[in-house]
């Protein structure tokens, strides 16, 4: 009996070994094929427990990519970033593998704290958006700009700096191109408005020229009140949806410019006329509006799905707020951005030639028919001054973003962005002075 509880026992006891064992086999085969030592120094990654896996296994932290060559589930931290201990398993990820490293002395979302007695990051106490400052240097320029909106950048808190240093916040050093740029937006918007509150307010002035006209200068006062906000760095609306509306309303400009000069140029080459204005304004809202909104969602959807190849990606928000491509930035620009603008440009242009000649012809064949019926001949003269008038317009935005793009070809001609800044900067100066400051306008003006 006695020999039976034995073996009894030594059989539990074997059965208990035998699953301990099978324990630790698992468990030291879990920890093999999952955690490993990490693919870079400590300092240079960052804790991404709190990423998503995606498809692949990939983790997706704070909008960037880590695949398994560039993470590992590591069971240690460092104190003060000095002393080694050992804490449960968690990912970290070697950020400065997969996208540029700024080394800062906090994480984000806290200040260093100096007061005399103590140093240290502690929590801010502020509601105050984070800034992080830096001049960035590109093909074309040095400037400063708040590198945490760029999502290129990554951040590696680093052991607390030994010294800090106050900076007058008071004091800026801007480039005079810079100011320059600056000061234009802010000298063209009022320009703009006011144009635009003129045409809106007199009812002489709201016919489908008129309309036109206003469509095209609202789309101009947003663009430039987007750039403008592009420029301080402000924070009110996303760096990439900054870029998204500008790109959408330097679109809607052009294509409204596009319509003015088709308007002109089939009231004297086509026999065919539409009465109802309303339709036909209506024709070229869905055409002005919708052809630049088609455009806008195909860069949108472009950007931020798997449809084509990174490289040939818009690359809203990732160096700067506007266009970057790692490998083809110029082609990228120029197939999303200027190949339209040169069709549209090359087209007004065509209008304008044809019209030219046409009045021409039929200044020369029927002058002496239009001075016996007055009313066809004013009916002539308004049409012909409305040519003249938007032929202005053309030129001066068409020169404008002609040299815009003479600019992006060429980027090293320093002279032709000061050029092409000078006549972007004060086009609103120059759109007020052709539509408003003629005797026309004030007078009806002056009548209200």
């Amino acid at each position: 009996m006695a020999k039976i509880r034995t073996c009894g026992f030594l059989s539990v006891v074997h059965s208990l070994v035998t699953v301990l064992l099978c324990v630790i086999i698992v468990t030291g085969l879990t920890d093999n094929s999952i955690s490993k030592q990490l693919p870079c120094e400590y300092r240079d990654s960052v804790n991404i427990s709190s990423g998503t896996r995606d498809a692949v296994g990939n983790i997706v932290h704070n909008g960037v990519v880590y695949t398994s060559q560039n993470f590992a589930l590591i069971n240690y931290d460092y104190v003060d970033y000095d002393v080694r201990v050992d804490v449960a398993n968690y990912y970290r990820g070697c950020i400065c593998q997969v996208t540029k490293c700024v080394r800062l002395c906090c994480p984000i979302g806290q200040w260093y704290l100096s007061d005399g007695e103590s140093t240290g990051c502690v929590d801010k106490s502020e509601d105050f958006p984070a800034k992080i400052l830096a001049n960035v240097t590109t093909t074309n320029e040095t400037k400063l700009v708040n590198i945490i909106e760029r999502k290129i950048y990554g951040f590696v808190p680093q052991k607390p700096c030994p010294a800090l240093m106050i900076e007058d916040i008071e004091e800026w050093a801007l480039d005079d191109l810079f100011l320059f740029q600056i000061s234009g937006l802010i000298l063209s918007i009022p320009f703009l408005v006011a144009t635009l509150l003129i045409y809106a307010w007199i009812p002489e002035l709201r016919n489908i020229h008129g309309k036109s006209l206003i469509c095209y200068i609202f789309a101009l006062t947003n663009a430039y009140i987007v750039l403008l906000l592009m420029h301080f760095g402000s924070n009110i609306i996303a760096c990439e949806t900054q870029g998204y509306l500008l790109y959408f309303f330097v679109l809607v400009a052009f294509f409204w410019l596009n319509v003015m000069c088709f308007d002109i140029f089939w009231t004297f080459s086509s026999g065919v006329v539409i009465k109802n204005e309303r339709k036909r304004f209506l024709y070229y809202s869905l055409y002005a509006w919708g052809c630049p909104l088609i455009l806008a969602s195909l860069v949108i959807i472009f950007e931020n799905t798997e449809l084509i190849q990174v490289h040939l990606r818009p690359g809203f928000g990732i160096n700067s707020c506007w266009f970057y491509s790692k490998y083809s930035d110029k082609m990228v620009q120029f197939m999303y951005l200027y190949l339209p603008l040169l069709i549209l440009i090359a087209a007004n242009l065509y209008f304008f030639i044809v019209t030219a000649v046409k009045i021409i012809r039929v200044q020369k064949a029927t002058d002496a028919a239009l001075k016996n019926d007055s009313r066809r001949h004013n009916r002539f003269e308004n049409d012909r001054y409305r040519f003249t008038l938007y032929l202005r317009l053309f030129i001066v935005m068409g020169v404008t973003w002609t040299f815009e793009i003479i600019s992006w070809a060429m980027e090293n001609s320093i002279w032709i962005f000061y050029v092409a800044d000078v006549c972007n900067c004060l086009l609103g100066v120059m759109i007020f002075f052709l539509f408003v400051w003629k005797q026309k306008v004030r007078k009806l003006v002056a009548k209200r």
